[in-house]
């Protein structure tokens, strides 16, 4: 069959749409298919068109992407020059922040990241953010504490302080970082205050009596300054640096002449009443007033009654703001004041820091805390209802430790 333009030649095909013969010359080929000229001109005119279009609207659209990579790219170059290593994880955290401005985790982990970065103003601007516009709490409201102090802005940290104490006043932290605060704008007397305010409420806290210790050798109250370090040694008889507090101990107390416990060289045995699971001692305060005092390893110090305060004439000094101190039967009031002397059967400790109390009942006269048992060897005999007390020698161990009581059966 003969070409239907080139009657000279063989066709090779046929136009799809219009079926003509086609020979080789004649052939339009669109998307992979056969055409004669006048069925293929519209289809290319048609393509011509598109592909115009496509470049009308993709180039822009692809200038555009472009130009936003590259300004991604030089953005987190940016953010690579200014956080390092930590670049990623600021920009991950702060985009779940956008998200949910109020994720304290998410919070907590970028102030972290600055942190590391070196970053503490940003570090100290999003941690005061979180606690303005979302509920503060005692986490979000330490971490602001400790960005601020970061900052070298030691009265905003203040103030934070104060903040986690109005809101938080039973948690020791607060007392100790409004210590700190103090300590270092100078404050000294009332950092030593928070410093003690803080082990009332919890006497394990390690750091805390360093910091007293510390503040009150810069008050030059060595016989003070030796009592927190004492307490450290009593709850951690483990550390470390135990050698080096035993011989800065011993330090302060030629410094200061301090008063020692003292004791028989055979020890003193103590008999001691029982109440349920209450151990009660018999003791006298200030060599002529008695005193009946419930054995507790859960307070940090000796505890008395207003009663007993009044009757040994120590109730008038109670001009100092009230702090709480932690008691196995939970957190009370108490007012700081000084004995002369308590002695618990031959057990015998001079000058004595104490809490005075509002009240324990006509029954008792106030509690046996740490700082009085620190500083003797203490054990107990249950069978024969007596309490043993021996010379420390200079190694104080964990009384609530060598108090336990042996299980009933």
């Amino acid at each position: 069959m003969q070409c239907g333009f080139h009657k000279d030649r063989e066709h090779t095909d046929f136009c799809l749409d219009c079926e003509i013969p086609l020979c080789g010359l004649c052939v339009y080929r669109v998307d992979r298919q056969s055409f004669c000229v006048q069925c293929a001109s519209p289809r290319i005119e048609r393509r011509a068109r598109v592909r115009k279009l496509l470049l009308a609207i993709g180039l822009p659209l692809l200038t555009g992407l472009l130009f936003l990579f590259v300004e991604d790219q030089h953005q987190l170059n940016q953010e690579r020059m200014r956080y390092g290593e930590q670049a990623s994880e600021v920009l991950r955290f702060r985009s779940i922040l956008q998200e949910e401005p109020c994720n304290q985790p998410a919070s907590e982990r970028l102030v972290y990241h600055l942190t590391e970065a070196m970053n503490f103003k940003e570090a100290r601007d999003t941690a005061n953010h979180y606690t303005k516009t979302c509920a503060p709490n005692a986490q979000s409201l330490t971490t602001l504490f400790f960005t601020e102090r970061q900052m070298g802005d030691h009265p905003a940290s203040l103030d934070t302080a104060e903040r986690l104490i109005r809101n938080f006043p039973h948690k020791p932290e607060g007392f100790a970082y409004r210590g700190l605060a103090y300590q270092s704008l100078g404050r000294y007397e009332s950092a030593a205050v928070d410093f003690s305010a803080a082990l009332s409420l919890n006497p394990r806290l390690l750091d805390v009596p360093m910091n007293l210790a510390h503040t009150l050798e810069l008050l030059g109250r060595p016989c003070l300054a030796k009592e927190p370090l004492l307490q450290a040694l009593t709850f951690y008889p483990g550390l470390e640096n135990r050698f080096e507090l035993e011989l800065r101990i011993r330090r302060l107390e030629r410094e200061g002449d301090c008063p020692t416990a003292s004791v028989a060289s055979k020890g003193a045995e103590v008999p001691f009443d029982r109440n349920r699971e209450i151990m009660v001692l018999n003791a006298e305060v200030n060599g002529q007033f008695p005193a009946r005092l419930i054995l507790d390893t859960g307070a940090s110090s000796v505890v008395v009654s207003r009663e007993l305060a009044e009757r040994i004439g120590v109730s008038q000094e109670l001009k100092t703001s009230p702090v709480y101190v932690q008691t196995a039967g939970g957190i009370v009031d108490a007012y700081p004041t000084r004995l002369e002397r308590l002695a618990v059967g031959g057990a015998v400790v001079e000058d004595l820091p104490v809490l005075v109390c509002e009240t324990f009942g006509k029954d008792y006269d106030g509690l046996l805390g740490v700082n009085f048992l620190q500083r003797f060897k203490v054990t107990i005999d249950p069978t024969n209802g007596q309490i043993h007390f021996r010379d420390a020698s200079g190694l104080p161990a964990d009384p609530i430790e060598q108090l336990n009581l042996p299980s009933r059966k």
